[in-house]
């Protein structure tokens, strides 16, 4: 997968590295986070995600889904799967804790927080080590001009205002 879809997904992965440490570290103190600080954080981790897995979508997803062996559709599918996984349990982490809610529990939604976010930057090594290195073997990723299996972003408008921004 050399050029460049394999230096955006690369890009991509680096800047939401970036803003889960942000969030991390406003996440692993016991004392309350600045709620504006805080709204901020969790944006940045979530637009970065998303706009992450909507490029991934159309780069590698769909891409592997459609043109590629049954053995790597597989390995494929399962790693999607995962990521999807995760994505459900992000997205109902942000149902239960919108913005007001976070301080009056901080010690529990802290806990949930780092696991969702961990999870995702699991998943992102994961890719990187397992499925990146196929994707290269298989040559350059071209846009795809299916429509995508996953709309990564259809929650955003959501998070986004559990966020209260």
């Amino acid at each position: 997968m050399p050029g460049k879809a394999h230096d955006d997904i690369q890009r991509g992965h680096a800047k939401v590295r970036a803003a889960a440490e942000q969030l991390l570290a406003l996440l692993d103190t016991r004392q309350l986070a600045d709620m504006t600080e805080l709204a901020r954080a969790r944006w940045s981790f979530a637009s970065e995600l998303i706009q992450s897995l909507t490029f991934k979508e159309r780069y590698l997803y769909g891409h592997f889904e459609r043109n590629s062996t049954p053995a790597i559709k597989d390995k494929f599918a399962a790693s999607i799967a995962a990521m999807e996984q995760c994505f459900v349990a992000y997205r109902d982490h942000m149902q239960r804790w919108p913005t007001e809610i976070t301080a009056t529990s901080w010690p529990d939604y802290t806990r949930s927080a780092q696991t969702v976010v961990r999870a995702f930057l699991a998943r992102i090594d994961h890719e990187e080590r397992h499925l990146l290195p196929i994707a290269r073997e298989m040559g350059a990723l071209t846009v795809s001009s299916a429509t995508p299996a996953r709309n990564w972003a259809r929650q955003a408008f959501d998070i986004k205002g559990r966020i209260g921004l």
